[in-house]
C-alpha cells in the first residue's frame, strides 16, 4: 500500500512536471525566437506580396516539433489561394486564419527540428501589398497547450525592429507603375521653398479671421500683465475664468460696468456682431487698442465670446499686441474631429487634452468611433458585457472573457487593446467638452463592425442561459447562419442579424443610456450609428432573413448578395432612425450605410427630421468620388470626410518609415490637407494611389454622374478630419499622427482662401507660406501642453560645396552632423561648407528639432551621391524575465528528467 501512494505521488510529480514542460516550451520560445519579417517584392503580382518569416533559434535548447502555436495579426490575407488554411509540407508548418487580423502558425509532423544557433525560413505570399513597416503588428505570441501565453520578446514594443527594411524599390513601391519613392532630401528641400519665403502678416493666427485690421502693426507695445482685469455679463462668466486660467496672471474678475473701451480691461459681452452673409452664434470681435490699453471681445453669443477668447490668446502667444479690429465668422457651423478608439483605446485625459486642442481652433464636433470589430468602449449600465467582455482582448480561444486579440495588442490586458470609459468617466469627457463648446457625437457602429458586441452578447447568453428563459432574445447572430462573408478586417462573424426583432431592443437600450449619460450635462443631439462596410454575403442566406427578402420581390438571379445586402441595410437604418426619432434625436451615419449601389435611399423614409451622412470614400478612379454631392442632393446633411485629404491614420510622406495606413492615398501632409478644396470637391481630383496624374476632365467624361453637380449646398454641413487607430497604439503615436495635421483641417473649416474660388496656384503658396510660419509659432503652446506632434524631417542640398537646409515650418531649428550623429551642429541658414577629401564622399546626418529642442525627427543621410533615410536612434528598455532565461529553462528541464529518473527507480524497486 505504501508503494502505491509512491506511485501516485511520482504520477502527480511527473504530471506537474508535464505542465511546467509546456510553460517551458513557450516561455523557451518566448525568450529565444528571433523572429524577422521581410518583405521580398511587392511589384511581381498586382493583387500580391511575396514576404518571408524567418524563425531564429537563439537559444541553447533545440524547438522540436509539438503542440506550440505562434498568433500574430496579419492585416492581409496570408496565402489566399489556399485561405483560410495553409500547410507546407515540406517546412512542416500550418498558418491558419483565426478571426480578423489574427493568424496562427504551428508545426505539423514534418516539421524540421530548429537546432540552437539554426533558423526556418518560410516563404509567404500575401495578399495586396506593404509598403511600410507599421504594416506589421507587434506582440507576437506563443503558446503550448495549457500554458500561458507569452510574448515573444523579439517582437515586443514598439520599435518594429524585426521588420526587415524597406531598401529597394520592389519593396516600397505597390505596383511596377507606382511613382512614389521616399523622398530624397533634395526633393525634400524643393518642395519646403514655399514655406521659407519672408513672412509678411507676423500676427497671422489660426484658423485665419474673416476680417483683421491692424493699425500701423509697428506700432507693437502693449502687452498684458497681471494689473489687467477682466469684466464679463453673467452668461460668459464661464469663459471668463477660461481665460482667466489660460493667461495665467492671476487677473481679477468682475461684473461689467460698461461697454467701452477702458484701461487694463479686458471686456466680455454678448451682442449682435455684424458679418458679411449668414450669421451664426459662434460670431464675435474683437477689438485691441494699444494706445488706449483696452480690449473688447463681443459675440453674438457664448460660443462667439469663446471663439474671441481663443484669438486673443493665439495673438498674445505672438508677442506684443497691436492695435487691431477682427470681425469673424465660421465658414462651416460642422467642424469636427473624428477619434476611433475602438481599434486601440486611448484614455480619458488624452480625449480631454484633444478637446483642448479642438477649442484652441475653434472646432466644435468631437465624434467618438466607440465601438467596432475590435473593442467597445462605454459601459451601457442595460447591457454590462459589452465592456465586461467587448472592451478586453486577450487569448481567449473561446472569446467567453475577452475578444480575440488584434492589431499587435498581444494575449493579455495590458495594451492599448484594452479599456473602456466608465459611466463616469464618460460624464467627465461630456462636461469637459460643454465647457470648451465642443460637442461630443458618440458612434456605435452597427450592423458591420459588430464582432466584439456579437462575443459580448453570446457570453451573456452562455453565462445566463440555464436561468433567463429568453436569454436567446439578447444574442445579435443566427447561430448555424449558412452566409458566408469576409470583411475587409477579415471578420467572418462581425455583421449584427438585422432580421431580428430583438436586435432593435438592445439598440433601443443603448440609445436610452447614452440618452441618460448626456442628459443634465450636454443634452445628446446626433447619435451616429455607422452602417459602413457591411460585407457582401452577410445574412443571405440567413433563415431568419428569408421572410424579409422574399416579401421584397428582388431580383436576385444576379448579384445577390449585393441586393440582398442593400435592400437589408436599408431595412435597418429605417428601423434604427424610428428608435433615433423617438428621442427627438438625429440619425447619422457613413456614407455607404445611406446609399445603394448608385443612389442614396429615400430620405422620407427615415424617421428622424435630419441625417448626417460622413461622405468619405472619394478615391477618384474609383468613381465613388460624386457621393457627397448624391447625397447632399438627396436631402441628407453631409460632413466632408474625405479619406483622400482628411483621414490623418495616413502617412504623412511616402516613406516606409512614416506610420499608418494608406488604402486611399500613399500620403497625406499638412499641406495637402491645407490646399483642400470644400467648395469644389472635383478641384481636389489629383492623382491616383500609384501617383499617377488623374485628368479631371477625362475623368468627369467618363459617365453623366461621374462629376455629379451640387444642386443644394447649403446640404453641405461642415467637414471633419478623421484619426482611425489600427496603428496608433501610445498617446505618442496619437499626437504625431494629429498634429500639425489639425491645424490645416481648422483653417479649412473656419475659413474660406481666396485662392480657392479660382484655384490659384500662386496665391495658395503665398498663403501656405503665411500659415507655415504661424504654425510654427503654434508649435510653442502644443509643446507647453506635452502635445507631442509630429517632427517633420528637414530637405537639403548641396550646391558649389555647401550643405543647406530648410524645413516645413520656418523656424524650427534644425541640425547637422559630420560624425554619425555623435555631435550635433545648429544651422544658422546660411550654408555650410562641406570639406570632403579628394576622391571621397562624406555622409552627413541632418534632423529638425521640435520648437522647444527636447524631441527631433526622423534622421536623414545625406551620402552625397544618393540618398536615403533612416529612423532616429532609439533607445529601447530591455528587461531580462528570470523564467526566460537560459539558465531557469535549463533548470525547468533538469526537473522534469529528475521527475523521470525517481519515478521509473521507484517502479523498479516495486517490481523488485
Amino acid at each position: 500500500m505504501i508503494s502505491l501512494l509512491i506511485i501516485i505521488k511520482a504520477i502527480l510529480i511527473i504530471g506537474s512536471s508535464i505542465v511546467e514542460s509546456n510553460q517551458d516550451t513557450a516561455d523557451y520560445i518566448s525568450a529565444h525566437l528571433q523572429v524577422k519579417f521581410n518583405i521580398i517584392t511587392n511589384i511581381e503580382k498586382v493583387s500580391s506580396f511575396n514576404a518571408e518569416i524567418i524563425f531564429q533559434n537563439n537559444g541553447a535548447m533545440p524547438i522540436s516539433k509539438g503542440k506550440w502555436q505562434i498568433y500574430y495579426c496579419s492585416i492581409r490575407v496570408v496565402e489566399p489561394n489556399h485561405f483560410p488554411v495553409y500547410e507546407n509540407d515540406t517546412l512542416g508548418i500550418r498558418v491558419s486564419h483565426v478571426s480578423g487580423c489574427l493568424f496562427k502558425l504551428e508545426p505539423t509532423g514534418s516539421f524540421q527540428t530548429i537546432q540552437p544557433n539554426g533558423e526556418l525560413v518560410i516563404p509567404l505570399t500575401i495578399q495586396w501589398w506593404a509598403v511600410a513597416t507599421t504594416d506589421v503588428m507587434p506582440n507576437w505570441y506563443v503558446v503550448h497547450e495549457s500554458s500561458e501565453a507569452k510574448v515573444i520578446q523579439s517582437t515586443a514594443g514598439e520599435s518594429l525592429d524585426f521588420v526587415g527594411k524597406f531598401d529597394t524599390p520592389a519593396k516600397w513601391k505597390r505596383y511596377s507603375y507606382d511613382k512614389y519613392n521616399p523622398y530624397a532630401p533634395e526633393e525634400r528641400y524643393k518642395k519646403h521653398e514655399a514655406s521659407n519665403l519672408p513672412s509678411s502678416k507676423p500676427h497671422r493666427i489660426i484658423p485665419s479671421p474673416l476680417k483683421m485690421d491692424i493699425k500701423d502693426p509697428k506700432k507693437e507695445n502693449m502687452t498684458l500683465n497681471p494689473h489687467w482685469q477682466i469684466e464679463y455679463i453673467s452668461v460668459v462668466e464661464r469663459e471668463a475664468r477660461y481665460l482667466q486660467d489660460k493667461l495665467k496672471m492671476h487677473m481679477p474678475l468682475r461684473g461689467l460696468k460698461d461697454r467701452s473701451l477702458a484701461p487694463y480691461t479686458i471686456k466680455l459681452f454678448v451682442d449682435p456682431v455684424a458679418v458679411p452673409g449668414v450669421q451664426t452664434p459662434d460670431d464675435y470681435s474683437l477689438q485691441i487698442d494699444s494706445k488706449q490699453e483696452g480690449i473688447l471681445i463681443t459675440g453674438r453669443s457664448s460660443s462667439g465670446v469663446f471663439y474671441g477668447v481663443q484669438s486673443l490668446l493665439a495673438l498674445v502667444e505672438g508677442g506684443p499686441l497691436p492695435t487691431l479690429n477682427i470681425t469673424d465668422s465660421p465658414r462651416y457651423r460642422f467642424r469636427g474631429l473624428m477619434m476611433d478608439v475602438a481599434r486601440n483605446f486611448h484614455r480619458k485625459e488624452a480625449i480631454l487634452k484633444i478637446i483642448d486642442t479642438m477649442a484652441m481652433y475653434k472646432m466644435n464636433k468631437l465624434h467618438l468611433h466607440l465601438t467596432d470589430d475590435e473593442g467597445w468602449r462605454l459601459e451601457i449600465p442595460s447591457h454590462p458585457y459589452l465592456t465586461k467582455v467587448g472592451s478586453k482582448r486577450c487569448f481567449d480561444v473561446n472569446e467567453r472573457s475577452c475578444i480575440f486579440s488584434q492589431l499587435g495588442s498581444g494575449p493579455t490586458t495590458q495594451s492599448s487593446g484594452s479599456g473602456y470609459y466608465s459611466v463616469n468617466e464618460y460624464k467627465e469627457i461630456l462636461r469637459y467638452a460643454n465647457d470648451r463648446h465642443v460637442e461630443v457625437i458618440p458612434e456605435v457602429d452597427m450592423p458591420g463592425h459588430s464582432h466584439a458586441a456579437i462575443k459580448s452578447q453570446m457570453a451573456w447568453y452562455l453565462d445566463h442561459n440555464a436561468t433567463w428563459s429568453n436569454a436567446s432574445d439578447y444574442l445579435l447572430s443566427e447561430s448555424d447562419d449558412p452566409s458566408k462573408y469576409l470583411s475587409a478586417q477579415l471578420y467572418t462573424d462581425n455583421a449584427i442579424n438585422v432580421c431580428f426583432n430583438s436586435i432593435y431592443s438592445l439598440i433601443e437600450d443603448i440609445v436610452t443610456d447614452i440618452y441618460n449619460l448626456h442628459k443634465d450635462i450636454q443634452p445628446l443631439k446626433v447619435f451616429h450609428i455607422g452602417g459602413d462596410e457591411v460585407p457582401n454575403g452577410a445574412w443571405v442566406d440567413s433563415t431568419a432573413c428569408q421572410q424579409l427578402i422574399s416579401q421584397a420581390n428582388l431580383n436576385l438571379t444576379e448579384k445577390k448578395e449585393m441586393r440582398v445586402r442593400e435592400y437589408l441595410m436599408e431595412h435597418f437604418i429605417q428601423k434604427v432612425s424610428t428608435i433615433v426619432g423617438k428621442k427627438g434625436l438625429t440619425l447619422a451615419a457613413w456614407e455607404d450605410g445611406l446609399i445603394g449601389p448608385k443612389d442614396p435611399y429615400n430620405i422620407s423614409s427615415i424617421a428622424t427630421s435630419e441625417v448626417y451622412a460622413n461622405a468619405w470614400q472619394n478615391v477618384w478612379e474609383w468613381g465613388a468620388g460624386n457621393r457627397a454631392y448624391k447625397l447632399a442632393n438627396a436631402g441628407y446633411k453631409v460632413i466632408m470626410s474625405h479619406a483622400t485629404h482628411l483621414y490623418f491614420d495616413h502617412p504623412q510622406e511616402p516613406d516606409p518609415n512614416e506610420r499608418g495606413y494608406y488604402w486611399a492615398t500613399r500620403f497625406t501632409d499638412t499641406q495637402k490637407t491645407f490646399g483642400f478644396m470644400p467648395d469644389d470637391l472635383y478641384s481636389n481630383i489629383g492623382t491616383e494611389r500609384s501617383g499617377v496624374v488623374i485628368n479631371r476632365t477625362e475623368l468627369c467624361a467618363k459617365s453623366v454622374d461621374s462629376c455629379v453637380a451640387l444642386e443644394k449646398p447649403e446640404n453641405i454641413l461642415g467637414m471633419q478630419g478623421l484619426l482611425f487607430s489600427e496603428t496608433i497604439r501610445t498617446e505618442d503615436h496619437l499626437w504625431s499622427m494629429l498634429f500639425p495635421r489639425v491645424l490645416a483641417l481648422a483653417e479649412r473649416a473656419w475659413h474660406k482662401a481666396p485662392w480657392e474660388d479660382n484655384n490659384n496656384v500662386t496665391l495658395q503658396k503665398q498663403d501656405w507660406n503665411e500659415f507655415s510660419s504661424a504654425a510654427r509659432r503654434e508649435m510653442n503652446r502644443l509643446d507647453s501642453m506635452g502635445v507631442k506632434y509630429r517632427v517633420p524631417p528637414p530637405g537639403a542640398k548641396i550646391e558649389n560645396g555647401k550643405l543647406y537646409i530648410n524645413t516645413g515650418f520656418p523656424g524650427l531649428e534644425v541640425n547637422y552632423s559630420f560624425n554619425g550623429g555623435t555631435t550635433w551642429l545648429t544651422y544658422y541658414g546660411n550654408g555650410v561648407q562641406v570639406n570632403m577629401p579628394p576622391g571621397k564622399m562624406r555622409t552627413i546626418f541632418i534632423r529638425t528639432l521640435s520648437a522647444d529642442k527636447k524631441r527631433w525627427s526622423r534622421t536623414i543621410e545625406m551620402p552625397g551621391a544618393g540618398t536615403m533615410t533612416t529612423e532616429a536612434p532609439t533607445v529601447i528598455p530591455t528587461t531580462m524575465a528570470t523564467a526566460g532565461s537560459p539558465s531557469a529553462v535549463t533548470t525547468k528541464y533538469n526537473l522534469f528528467y529528475t521527475s523521470m529518473t525517481v519515478l521509473l527507480t521507484v517502479i523498479g524497486c516495486y517490481i523488485w
